[in-house]
């Protein structure tokens, strides 16, 4: 038997191996490559147009694994997107950010020529990843990355339409390493605190007339629904709650016994929330279930989780019951204490 202590496990030698055989491609990459352009001869600015990634009508992301297609929602709101493929669901925009500034924030170190061996060498013909913009009906920009060169942290890039090969620095977001989760949006709430002017939240349907919590704000205050000033503090905290609240699951594909049992439990709903936004008619409305015990087809604790149904989402979301907590607040917790001056 082989002394712990003394001969490394299996995993640990593969990963020494891994890393030195990688070292040593970048090496001979750089070694075997064709001579550099001179850096006399173009001037090494982002090969990225700024201006085109403002208009953008889809951005397809391919690894060799996955293949990820988004567009604009079409809504009013131009910052709001959707990935289209391989799932409709919304897109989470904060990777889409980081994917955008990738690109704006390209530093290019050195060109080579675009020929057969450099692209070899740089495992351009056959990249890590492929990112499409599309601009319009027509104008198309394909950029392919390559190895990453771990002695001095730069990749390679090339462009479908240029003649050269990029040696850039290392971007901060790796295209390559953003799966399916990271480019779903798993938030319930789709508002932006900014933008919210009235929140109503009522005990089951808005028919029976429960109201839980009245809260609108006029000019810079936030009131109740007896027109009492609330704390901007208070208000503010429990926004940034509801805001950060995240799906377990987004019931994003649903056989007939499941849209048989969530009917069920929407039939009587525990509360319904209605989101005001500014310059918008139409409020968002939330209808949140009560505890499930089961549903058809999905594997779930019992009364652990509720499901919510929202007018501006596809597919009704599953989340963990400690959003009730949040709902239950009353407009008297809210209200600003005009005592506290005199406590310290």
């Amino acid at each position: 038997m082989l002394n712990k202590a003394i001969y490394p496990k299996a995993s640990t030698v593969f990963v020494l191996v891994f890393a030195l055989l990688l070292t040593g491609s970048a090496l001979l990459s750089e070694f075997f490559q064709s001579p550099g352009v001179s850096l006399g001869e173009l001037q090494l600015t982002n090969p990225v147009q700024h201006q085109g990634l403002k208009n953008l009508t889809k951005i397809e992301i391919k690894n060799r694994l996955e293949t990820f297609e988004l567009a604009p929602s079409g809504q009013k709101n131009e910052q709001e997107w959707r990935l289209t493929h391989p799932k409709q669901l919304p897109a989470n925009m904060a990777t889409i950010d980081k994917i955008l500034d990738s690109l704006r924030n390209i530093k290019v170190k050195k060109l080579y020529p675009k020929d057969p061996i450099n692209l070899s060498n740089f495992s351009l013909d056959h990249p890590i990843s492929r990112i499409k913009l599309v601009e319009g009906d027509q104008a198309e920009t394909t950029i392919s990355f390559g190895i990453i060169n771990p002695i001095d942290n730069t990749t390679y890039i090339s462009f479908d339409d240029k003649d050269y090969i990029y040696k850039i620095e290392r971007p901060e977001h790796l295209i390559q390493s953003f799966d399916l989760a990271s480019y779903v949006d798993s938030s319930l709430f789709s508002s932006l605190s900014d933008n919210i002017n009235k929140i109503s939240i009522y005990r089951g349907k808005i028919e029976k007339n429960l109201k839980q919590l009245i809260m609108s704000k006029s000019d810079s205050d936030w009131t109740d629904s007896k027109n009492r000033k609330l704390s901007e503090e208070k208000v503010q905290s429990h926004l940034k709650s509801l805001l950060n609240v995240k799906g377990v699951m987004i019931l994003d594909k649903q056989t007939p016994s499941l849209e048989k049992g969530l009917d069920k439990y929407f039939k009587y709903p525990l509360y319904t929330v209605y989101v005001y936004e500014k310059d918008k008619k139409n409020p968002i409305t939330y209808e949140i279930s009560p505890l499930i015990s089961s549903l058809p087809d999905i594997n779930i604790e019992k009364k652990k989780n509720v499901v919510v149904r929202a007018s501006n989402r596809n597919h009704p979301y599953l989340l963990d019951k400690s959003i009730l907590k949040l709902l239950e607040i009353r407009e008297n917790q809210l209200i600003e204490n005009r005592f506290k001056k005199l406590f310290y």
